[in-house]
């Protein structure tokens, strides 16, 4: 038996969010447990991390408004 870490998603939660289909979400492509251990395999995104984006400072609310409107 694997032992409950509440940092990882559930088995329930994986299948949730893999069949989310959505320009502004990841999507997950497979999900389990491989000796012992949970994984989530998600697509590999190209560009910059999140982190690195913001560089510790908020996104300008011009540049989030129109992300909103008309996608990333």
């Amino acid at each position: 038996m694997v032992p409950v870490d509440p940092a990882m998603p559930s088995p329930r939660e994986a299948r949730v969010a893999a069949r989310i289909e959505s320009d502004h979400v990841v999507q997950i492509l497979d999900y389990g447990i491989h000796e012992e251990q949970p994984f989530i395999a998600m697509e590999l995104l190209e560009g910059q991390t999140l982190k690195k984006r913001i560089s510790g400072k908020p996104l300008p609310l011009d540049e989030i408004h129109g992300r909103v409107q008309g996608g990333w």
